[in-house]
């Protein structure tokens, strides 16, 4: 059984709902280094987060649940500037400076930068902190 990431988190609260989530849908998976990041979160840049990792198998399928919940908590959200309903995920993905591209290139991978923003389909305005809702 291989078990591949698929998230990572800072906080073992988000961690933990999202892996009860999947857990939820019958996807088979668990939590890594949750223990070393709960009790020194500072280690947390060091050994990258709490790691959500899920059967290879039902990769796609967790996927799909967690995009799913995500976009479904944004649309219910009002927008702190107008109050629409109407936020929405963009996600960019930025190519890295010519100096990187061409390293990655003769290594053969890719370097490049994901982002993603939440933004209101209304007003036009991004919103940075979507935790001021909680």
């Amino acid at each position: 059984m291989n078990f591949c990431q698929i998230r990572s988190y800072d906080n073992y609260i988000q961690a933990n709902l999202q892996l009860n989530l999947l857990k939820d849908n019958g996807i088979n998976c668990h939590l890594k280094d949750e223990h070393i990041v709960t009790i020194d979160p500072f280690l947390s840049p060091a050994v990258g987060g709490i790691k959500l990792m899920v059967l290879e198998a039902d990769w796609n399928r967790a996927e799909t649940v967690l995009d799913e919940t995500e976009e479904a908590y944004i649309q219910s959200l009002p927008c702190p500037f107008c109050g629409a309903k109407t936020l929405e995920k963009r996600a960019h993905v930025k190519p890295s400076g010519w100096g990187k591209r061409i390293i990655a290139r003769l290594r053969g991978i890719d370097e490049s930068i994901f982002s993603a923003e939440v933004v209101c389909k209304s007003c036009h305005n991004k919103v940075n902190d979507l935790h001021q809702f909680s």
